[in-house]
Order: C-alpha cells, then sequence, then structure tokens
C-alpha cells in the first residue's frame, strides 16, 4: 500500500468511525432519565458544584463526595453550562470520551498492524468497540469509564508512537519529545479521572514490555541454553533500571504530579483534610481488600463480564481464540503487546476481592482489536472456511431464538406475587427486536459462509451490530425507562409545591437522581423515627416510599397524610407512592402565629 493510499485509506476509515459513533451516540441520549445510581450520584455532583460555581470540591446533597476525582464532574458541568441542565447535557462529553476512544483504539492498530490488512484490522477493532452493548452503555452514561478509557489509550498510543521502533518495529513520524509529555500528561489526567489506577496501569503495561525488551536485546541472555537461565537473568535489576531509563519514568512521575496535583492539594485543603481519608481508604483500599456493596465475585468473573459485554461480537469469541491460537499470535510483538494489556487489568482485579464490570473498561480497547484482526483475517479463505466460523453463526442465530422463548413462556409461567407480570410482558415484546435482527444476521452469515462471500459477511456482521445496538436504545431502554417512578415523582413534586425548596423525604428508597431533580437536600430516611422527626420541621413535606413500606403509624397523629400520586416501579408489583404530609396547627400555634394585640 503507497503512502498516499494509506493516507487515503486512514481518512475513510477515521470519518466513518466519527460518523458510526455518533449514529450510536446521539440518538435518543437525553430521552431516558438518569439511571441510578451511578448516574444519579454524579449528576447530582455536577449539578451542585455548577450552581456553587465551585470547580474543586465534589458534593452530593450537600455533603463532601470523596468517590471521585473531578474530570467527570467538569465534563459535565462544561456540558450544563453549554446546553443548560439536562440528561442530553450530562452525558454528551461520556459520547465524545467514546468516540475519541475508538478513534485512539484505530490509530493504536495502525501502529501495532501494518499494511492493507491492518488498516481492516484496526478499523473492525474502532467498529467492535463502538457497536459493543456495554462500551456503548459507558460511553452514554454520565460516569467516569469512558474518561478513564479514553486517556488510559492516548497515552498507550503516544508512548507507542515514541517507543513505536524499539518495541514493536513501527516507524516513529512523530516527534519522541512531543509523544512522552502526551504520554505522561494523559496519565495525569487519567489521575485526575479516577485515581492513582489511572497512571499505575498504563505504566505497568508499558514497564512490563519496555523490560522484556530490554532483556531480549541482550546478547548474553539470548544465549543462555535454558528456559531458566533466560528467566533468571531477565530478573536481574540492572534490565529493570535500564526500563525504567528508557520509559522515562522518573520525569514522567514528575509530570503526572504537575497535572494532577495541584486538585489533589486544593480539595484536601477546602474539604479539611476528609478527602484522602474516603477516597483512598474506602473507596481504594477497602474496595481492593473486601467486597464492598455485595459486588463480589468468582476468580472467571471478568472474563464473562466481557463475554457480555462484547455482545454482539462476542458470539465469535471461540473462533477468535481458536484463531489466535492457531495463528502463532503470540510470536508477534503486536499481539504480545495486546495480550499484556489484557493481562495487566484482568489479573490485578481478579484479584480484588470488590469486582464490577466496568473496571477492566480500559482493556476493551486491545480485546476489540484482537476481534477485529479476527475479522480482518476473513479475507484469508482457510481462515473463513473453518468450521469454527460456522459455529459463530449458529451460535447467534440461536442467541436471538433464546430472546424469544420468554416471551411465548410467559403466559404458563408461575411467577412470584412481587412480580408484576404486565410489565415483563411490555419489555419482553420489546425483547422481540433485539432477538429478530440477530436471527436474521446469523442465517444471512451462514449463507455467506457456505458461497464464500468473505468481505460480505464482513461488511454484514458489522452492519447488523451497529443496527443492534441502535435497536436496544432506541426500542429497549425506553421501555425500561418508563418504570423509573422515583424521578418522575420529584418532578410532580415542582409542580404541585408553592415552595422553590420543598422538604422531601426518600423513605427506604435511596435513589441518588433525586437530588438531582429535586436541585436541593434530599432526606433518605431508614427508619421510621427518621422520618417521623424529618415532618415535624417543616409544614409541608413530600415523601416518597413503595407501597409495601406504607403504614398509618409511621406518621405523627398530629400530621394529615395525602397520596399525591403513584408511579410503577419495574418489575415489582409494589408501586412508589409520594404522600404529602401537612402538619396539622392547633388553636395555640394558630394565637402564636398571629400578630399580638396592641395595648396602651
Amino acid at each position: 500500500m503507497t503512502q498516499e493510499n494509506d493516507f487515503s485509506s486512514s481518512r475513510r476509515h477515521l470519518i466513518l468511525i466519527v460518523l458510526t459513533g455518533l449514529l450510536l451516540g446521539l440518538p435518543g441520549l437525553g430521552s431516558s432519565l438518569l439511571w441510578d445510581q451511578d448516574e444519579g450520584f454524579y449528576a447530582s455532583v455536577s449539578r451542585e458544584m455548577h450552581e456553587r460555581s465551585d470547580w474543586i470540591v465534589p458534593t452530593f446533597n450537600q455533603e463532601l463526595f470523596a468517590h471521585k476525582p473531578p474530570v467527570m464532574y467538569w465534563g459535565m458541568m462544561l456540558g450544563i453550562r453549554a446546553f443548560g441542565l439536562s440528561e442530553w447535557s450530562v452525558r454528551i462529553v461520556s459520547v465524545l470520551m467514546g468516540i475519541g476512544t475508538s478513534l485512539i483504539t484505530y490509530l493504536i492498530g495502525r501502529k501495532l498492524f501494518p499494511g492493507r490488512d491492518g488498516a481492516t484490522a484496526s478499523f473492525y477493532g474502532a467498529l467492535v468497540l463502538l457497536s459493543s452493548i456495554y462500551f456503548s452503555v459507558v460511553s452514554r452514561s454520565a460516569t467516569a469509564d469512558a474518561h478513564l478509557t479514553f486517556f488510559i489509550a492516548v497515552s498507550i498510543w503516544c508512548w507507542l508512537s515514541a517507543r513505536g521502533r524499539r518495541i514493536v518495529n513501527t516507524p516513529n513520524r512523530k516527534s519522541p519529545i512531543v509523544m512522552w509529555i502526551g504520554c505522561y500528561s494523559a496519565m495525569g489526567l487519567a489521575v485526575l479521572t479516577k485515581g492513582p489506577i489511572g497512571f499505575l496501569f498504563p505504566m505497568t503495561i508499558i514497564g512490563w514490555v519496555t523490560w522484556r525488551q530490554v532483556a531480549q536485546d541482550d546478547a548474553g541472555l539470548k544465549e543462555a541454553d535454558s528456559w531458566r537461565r533466560r528467566w533468571l537473568g531477565f530478573l536481574h535489576p540492572q534490565y529493570f533500571f535500564r526500563a525504567l531509563w528508557e520509559m522515562k519514568a522518573v520525569p514522567g512521575l514528575v509530570l503526572i504530579l504537575i497535572v494532577s496535583a495541584p486538585w489533589y492539594w486544593a480539595v484536601e485543603v477546602q474539604s479539611g483534610g476528609k478527602f484522602f481519608a474516603e477516597f483512598f481508604g474506602v473507596h481504594h483500599w477497602q474496595r481492593f481488600s473486601q467486597s464492598m456493596d455485595n459486588h463480589s465475585g468468582p476468580w472467571f468473573y471478568y472474563i464473562a463480564a466481557c463475554v457480555v459485554g462484547f455482545y454482539p461480537w462476542s458470539t465469535f469469541a471461540i473462533p477468535v481464540g481458536v484463531h489466535l491460537f492457531k495463528s502463532g499470535s503470540y510470536e508477534s510483538r503486536s499481539f504480545r503487546f495486546l495480550y499484556t494489556w489484557i493481562a495487566v487489568y484482568f489479573i490485578v482485579f481478579s484479584m480484588a476481592n470488590t469486582k464490577l464490570p466496568n473496571y477492566v473498561l480500559p482493556a476493551y480497547p486491545a480485546i476489540a482489536l484482537l476481534i477485529g484482526s479476527f475479522v480482518a483475517s476473513w479475507s484469508r479463505k482457510e481462515v473463513f472456511s473453518s468450521r469454527w466460523i460456522a459455529v459463530g453463526w449458529i451460535v447467534l442465530s440461536l442467541v436471538g431464538f433464546v430472546f424469544l422463548i420468554p416471551r411465548f413462556l410467559l403466559g404458563g409461567l408461575e411467577l412470584p406475587e412481587k412480580i408484576a407480570v404486565e410489565q415483563l410482558r411490555v419489555l419482553l415484546d420489546a425483547l422481540v427486536w433485539l432477538a429478530v435482527p440477530l436471527m436474521v444476521t446469523g442465517l444471512f452469515g451462514w449463507f455467506c459462509y457456505q458461497r464464500n462471500l468473505m468481505k460480505m459477511a464482513r461488511q454484514l456482521f458489522g452492519t447488523a451490530a451497529v443496527i443492534w445496538i441502535l435497536v436496544f436504545w432506541l426500542r429497549v431502554v425506553p421501555v425500561v425507562d418508563r418504570y423509573q417512578g422515583s424521578q418522575r415523582l420529584v418532578k410532580v413534586v415542582h409542580q404541585v409545591s408553592d415552595n422553590e425548596r420543598p422538604q422531601v423525604v426518600s423513605y427506604r428508597c435511596f435513589r441518588p437522581s433525586l437530588v438531582y431533580y429535586l436541585g436541593g437536600r434530599v432526606e433518605f430516611a431508614g427508619e421510621s423515627r427518621q422520618l417521623r422527626r424529618t415532618c415535624r420541621q417543616s409544614d409541608e413535606t413530600y415523601v416518597i416510599m413503595t407501597k409495601n413500606d406504607y403504614e398509618d403509624s409511621l406518621f405523627d397523629a398530629r400530621c394529615a397524610v395525602e397520596t399525591i400520586d403513584s408511579r410503577a416501579q419495574f418489575p415489582w408489583q409494589a408501586d412508589l407512592r409520594l404522600l404529602k404530609v401537612t402538619r396539622k396547627t392547633s388553636v395555640a400555634d394558630r394565637l402564636t402565629k398571629s400578630s399580638p394585640i396592641e395595648t396602651r
């Protein structure tokens, strides 16, 4: 491929990636309410910071919120300033970060995989990332994960640009100094996005690859007569310190501190020394050492999470694994680099006691490029004619069929009484929209397999994956959003209350997004005495609770209770209720409030 053709191909691919990202990211972005708990937390924090014009101290419900550093909040605040307060404005920056990550994934692929096949692999790697269900969810959410993945991907691309010739035999077309600055500056922004993991993980990946390459370049180590001698030689401290020198670790750490330390110092000072204790003690050490919020899992948790997260592309998970094994990909430096990238995240977070699928999201670009390289190999007949390819198309159709089964079995199933059958039926009807594209694509893919229509099969599956994600957002998500009752009840409060800042209590119903939609403090009461005490403090209180939690004895006898509205709570029968609790005034109270009689 000539340089001119290579540039034209890259430009065309980049334009297609951006258009696909916009197509998957913008439709219906602001049509659904915020999803609890994460979106509710972070959007509420951003709103409070925006209203105070405070770019330093994050607060939730008017109290210090030390869960995350500020980059995510800054993005939402900019969205609010530019477009006003809405669901769309707090999510738009995540969409842009998702598109940016897919572009960087393509550029990383071009560094790793040369030639026309490399361009195809890189393009499909970016497409896989955009049209995988979990990455699509994250990049349309008001959370920090899309930001973190973007900055880590940028740091790795900059490093490859600075060290590509040595590590993966690719030419350096940029100034290494600029790329080194970009690498560690991106890590600094990642630290401002989610803390120390923003630099520890990418530095571990870069450090391991550099250490290994430095050791392999040693002639004496190459001539070692056994693998044991080679490994012992590899662990020699001289290679470790040479790797630190070559990756410019010391000036890199200084640059990371220059980017990130000022905010950490400022927030610690302005919070009175409280931020570090919660941020590092609770949300880092405790999450690693013990399971928090019942988020635990077995050793294969992240394997299963990625199989689900990369759907529909993961229907070819087994063919991808077989192809990479048979092709001897581990002999390639490029593939070894991707394996290292994935292994660092999977091994470390598998050892942690708290497990969540978003923890390994920064490894998604590497996994997407592996899948993209497999899809690109379909141009070779010996790969496309493999029986494992046929298995992938069959699995795709079978999964589509599985989506249909619950809808047809629902009438004959005996469900627990607390399940709202009608609501469940509406959702299962929506899932039919997901089932049909999968079944049709599987059948057409089988046809292409039988006729050796390799290029058509590749284009078919890429197009089908994009359509499937669009159907998910435009047909399935609105059905579930319809039953987000608590947020809608807060909007009712604003309609019926004359107070600019009405008092709202959420009883045994913790929904962080209530704070965002109320625009003020919400009392979250877990006990009946806390509820009664709060209701006594105001003449008018609005209480949100489930139907099952309601009892007359919850309220003081001097309070009048009126049901204002109720909303379904998918998938349970227990509807959410909005109650107006008015404190009755006695004759003595009225006399106290009346004006005193003037005396001569």
